[in-house]
């Protein structure tokens, strides 16, 4: 895929999962048709499922997703989505209408940023960037690594694109401009604080990113914005 509109994409996603309102079924046959989903609309991923998650709450829901550069220069699908549910594996849950719109927001703020990650490693021919990070908010290993992570440049870069597509969405389909609304926000937020310098640069990213996708006038321009620009690849072989 050299391109992709998020919010074309939402709005199929959609339209997609009203057809599914009111059907029940197991988490193992969703994932199925999710994942046919996504690769029939031209989205390289692979769907796992996981019921039976005892930190979920009755009837809650979350995905989990990652990118390999690995798989992805040797030309396999380099997306994988986790899927989590409370339900069991042969337990039967409805897809109800208040589902359809926060579920297809989370999918799509998961396609923009890993997209990112792929461009970020395909423009610089799959080399990982080295990056640490000194703490100076807290002793604690895990909340350490947590500041690493967050503040590594990649993800700066990949949570201000996916959170600012939240952003839009929120603002032109659902007509809110809650944007502290936003989990991975939030997530900042709870690791740094409101004024820390990573959470300062990450905000400036999401607004100059916000302001590029409603200059975007259109779908077509919107998809120049998600390009992806292929670098060297090995085929299957190599």
């Amino acid at each position: 895929m050299n391109g992709f509109d998020p919010i074309e994409e939402y709005d199929k996603l959609v339209n997609w999962l009203n057809l599914k309102v009111g059907e029940k079924i197991q988490t193992k046959p969703f994932v199925h048709k999710l994942s046919a989903y996504l690769n029939t609309s031209g989205f390289p991923v692979k769907v796992k499922g996981y019921p039976n998650v005892k930190e979920l709450d009755k009837g809650d829901y979350t995905i989990g997703a990652e990118y390999s550069p690995d798989l992805d220069e040797i030309g396999r699908k380099p997306f994988l989505f986790n899927f989590f549910t409370s339900y069991s594996r042969s337990e039967r849950w409805e897809i109800t209408k208040d589902m359809v719109e926060p579920l297809a927001l989370e999918i799509v703020e998961i396609l923009v940023h890993e997209y990112q990650h792929l461009r970020q490693y395909r423009n610089r021919n799959f080399k990982t960037i080295n990056h640490s990070y000194s703490s100076k908010l807290s002793t604690s290993i895990e909340k350490r690594e947590e500041q690493q992570y967050l503040s590594n440049p990649d993800e700066i870069d990949a949570y201000s694109w996916n959170i600012a597509v939240r952003y839009y969405i929120k603002e032109t389909r659902l007509n809110t401009k809650k944007l502290k609304e936003s989990y991975d926000l939030k997530a900042y937020h709870k690791a740094f604080g409101k004024q820390h310098e990573v959470v300062s640069l990450l905000k400036s990213k999401i607004e100059k990113n916000l302001q590029t996708i409603r200059e975007a006038s259109d779908g077509k321009n919107r998809k120049s914005i998600f390009r992806t620009r292929v670098g060297r690849r090995r085929n299957k072989s190599s």
